[in-house]
């Protein structure tokens, strides 16, 4: 029992010390968790207030455990709470220590005098691309402010950054505001919202037809027509001096911009394209290029070349194509005793070849060479030379051979048969089936086939001087199965447009068959019929000189609800004025001489135009601004400058098609008429508004001195009033008179 007493005496003592331990250690550890004194509501070590107005400071111990001294208590006094009030202007420092621990300080500048009352910034929102900079600038209010200084800070600095000056970095993309604050403690303050992005940039480029380029961004931004700037250049080395004309740009998604060229403004084959695209957010200006191709193409051509048997070589066949690369040419089919050379792309001629014949040729007959150029890029240009060895008892002929397409009533065929030799007069005449064609006497062959296929037609050419000498040539016909294509053609409201040129253009550049076909829509209904083979065509619609294109249609077979929906706006002219007809004016035409349109309707895409149209004495101009939405303009009537003016009662020299302009001097009947030597000239007459009153043609071969075909108008006109007269088909002299002529007897 006594020892228990001893142990619990023992444990006693040892949980007194621990106590005592832990109780003298507690100061320490407070002590080392606040080794300073912070203000807590002060951006910096300055504060400024007003005369006679205080200032609390806040710190991180409460006001009871420190100790607030000023060294100049005259200027700037404090509490012992750590209120500090402005007695008079000029400069102070307050003192805070901690009680427990005098070392342990903090001071403050005080500065008694202006506060700032403001701070604003020179933007108060901007947008950087990552890696780029900028610098804000502060500006402070009052302007007799104290201390003017002001800091800066960055709500997120892994976004952006900014240093003692203002000066802000993007360093990744994000939103971050930029906070100026005024060091005097007056609590003012201005931001700046920053959104930082990554750059954009032109990523990818496709060249869709000649008229429409595409542009793909690396990301959305929004661009105008203005920031799109095309040029072209036909040489590797050349400048880009052509400048190409944007009609309009498009995009859905601000990613990807649809670029579509003026009507007369479009890429050319093999045309280099060089697009700058300019205002890219933290790119600037960017530049790149593409190259349009219209795919490859399979050319053929022919050359004839005459000799007599046995006669020297020195003869060479010219190849060129800008459009070609460097090639791969073989050549056959050469005359026994000729032999070649090639040269390709010259220093003097770049983008030519040439064939350099040379030896003796020994043997009568035609010969065909071939040679084949393969380039780069896989076009191929075949060129046949046909050799005609002659004598003169023998001849040669040749036919190049038809590609023709079967329309609805099949094709039309006439070709020349090139002949040489004998005596240069010949005779023709088919042997064996003639498929329904015929041989003229001068050696063409022509006829309608109605069934595509090949055809192979012989025709024998007999020298008529030698009848014994002849020669059979095979003239061949590809004639292939055209797909009929029939339709509308509109404007892009659905109206028809009626009288309009059309062209097929196909994209298969291979096709030894017509690659352009024409045609023309209706002028009473707008439809159109054309005759094509089956593939994927460009198709131009054109009135006057506006025209539309639809790319990448594809045919398979004969459609009759083929309809071409174009970008033109058919559009009414009104003509102000019910005395002059609207069908005195015909073509309407800008300042260049360029056709937008005819009589009652122009075609045009939305902008603003001014036409004119003229008509015998009148002027009718347009002036509008024209929307998707313009469904009729108004032409306004005027007199045409280039009319001569001459005097009643006179005579005047007139060709043919000029315009007289004169004022009557009475009231009465007026005599005008013609005096020709010879010739049939017409007379018409106009009023003062232009409108035509009468005309005639024979009238006046009853009147002394004039012919059986002059003229002659007698019409009661107005004194004071300007009336004009046309003379038309022939020159004649012109009498204006208001005395009744002599006539003839």
């Amino acid at each position: 029992m006594k020892q228990f007493t001893n142990v619990l005496r023992i444990l006693m003592a040892v949980i007194v010390i621990v106590a005592s331990l832990t109780f003298v250690s507690a100061p320490n550890v407070e002590a080392a968790s606040k080794q300073t004194v912070k203000v807590t509501n002060l951006p910096s070590n300055t504060v400024t207030i007003k005369q006679k107005k205080t200032f609390k400071l806040k710190t991180n111990y409460s006001a009871s455990r420190l100790k607030f001294t000023s060294n100049k208590p005259k200027i700037a006094k404090v509490s012992s709470k750590g209120v500090i009030k402005g007695v008079k202007k000029g400069k102070a420092q307050i003192t805070i220590s901690l009680k427990a621990n005098p070392s342990v300080k903090k001071k403050i500048n005080v500065i008694v005098g202006t506060p700032v009352t403001k701070v604003s910034l020179s933007r108060t929102s901007l947008s950087l691309a990552t890696g780029k900079s900028t610098t804000l600038k502060a500006t402070v209010s009052a302007k007799t402010a104290s201390n003017k200084k002001v800091l800066w800070t960055s709500s997120d600095s892994k976004v952006a950054t900014v240093n003692s000056a203002g000066y802000v970095k993007a360093i990744k993309a994000g939103t971050v505001t930029i906070t100026a604050t005024a060091a005097d403690g007056s609590g003012k303050k201005a931001g700046c919202k920053v959104t930082v992005a990554d750059p954009v940039k032109v990523i990818g480029t496709k060249i869709l037809n000649m008229q429409t380029i595409q542009v793909k961004l690396s990301r959305a931004q929004v661009l105008s027509k203005s920031d799109f700037n095309l040029k072209v250049r036909t040489v590797i080395n050349g400048r880009y001096n052509k400048a190409l004309v944007i009609e309009s740009i498009s995009t859905t998604d601000k990613i990807n911009y649809t670029i579509k060229l003026k009507t007369d403004s479009f890429l050319s084959n093999n045309e280099q394209l060089r697009i700058e695209v300019s205002h890219l957010f933290g790119t600037g200006t960017q530049v790149v290029g593409a190259v349009y191709s219209e795919g490859n193409y399979k050319e053929v051509s022919y050359e004839h070349i005459i000799r007599p048997k046995d006669s020297t070589i020195y003869e060479d066949t010219y190849i060129y194509s800008k459009d070609m690369g460097y090639c791969n040419i073989t050549v056959t089919g050469l005359p026994e005793g000729v032999s070649y050379k090639v040269i390709q792309k010259s220093e003097k001629e770049p983008n030519s070849i040439f064939i350099y014949y040379t030896g003796t040729v020994s043997k009568l007959g035609t010969y065909t060479t071939t040679i084949k150029c393969v380039d780069e890029l896989g076009n191929i240009y075949i060129k046949y030379v046909i050799w005609h060895i002659t004598s003169d008892d023998s001849i040669s002929a040749y036919m190049q051979p038809v590609y023709e397409i079967a329309g609805k009533n099949g094709a039309m065929i006439s070709r020349q048969i090139a002949v040489y030799g004998g005596s240069e007069n010949y005779s023709y005449s088919i042997e064996g089936e003639d498929y329904g064609l015929v041989v003229s006497n001068s050696g063409r062959l022509s006829g309608r086939i109605y069934t595509p296929g090949v055809y192979n037609v012989k025709v024998l050419i007999t020298d008529t001087d030698n009848p014994s000498v002849t020669k059979t040539v095979t003239c061949t016909i590809n004639l292939a199965s055209g797909a009929v294509v029939s339709g509308a053609i509109k404007d892009k409201r659905g109206e028809l447009i009626t009288g309009a040129s059309i062209r097929f253009v196909n994209k298969d550049k291979t096709s030894l068959y017509p690659s352009v076909i024409y045609t023309h829509s209706l002028d009473y209904s707008g439809e159109y019929t054309i005759s094509v083979i089956p593939g994927i065509y460009d198709i131009q619609v054109s009135v006057g000189s506006c025209s539309s294109w639809i790319y990448g249609k594809r045919i398979t077979g004969d459609t009759s609800s083929f309809d071409i929906i174009t970008d033109l706006l058919k559009v009414e002219v009104v003509i102000d004025g019910a005395e002059v007809s609207g069908s005195s004016f015909y073509s309407w035409k800008d300042d260049a001489g360029e056709v937008y349109g005819y009589i009652d309707y122009i075609y045009v895409k939305p902008g603003t135009y001014k036409l004119t149209s003229l008509s015998s004495v009148c002027k009718a101009t347009i002036n509008a601004t024209i929307t998707d939405m313009t469904k009729s303009v108004t032409a306004v009537i005027s007199i045409r400058e280039d009319i001569a003016s001459v005097g009643d009662n006179s005579v005047t020299n007139a060709k043919s098609e000029d315009i007289f302009s004169f004022k009557a001097t009475k009231t009465g009947t007026y005599y005008i008429y013609s005096s020709s030597g010879s010739g049939d000239p017409y007379g018409w007459l106009y009023g003062p508004d232009g409108s035509q009153i009468t005309n005639n043609d024979d009238g006046g071969k009853n009147i002394v001195g004039s012919q059986k075909y002059d003229f002659c108008i007698e019409y009661n006109l107005e004194a004071g009033k300007t009336y004009f007269i046309k003379v038309t088909n022939s020159s004649c002299e012109l009498h204006i008179t208001y005395t009744k002529p002599q006539y003839k007897a």
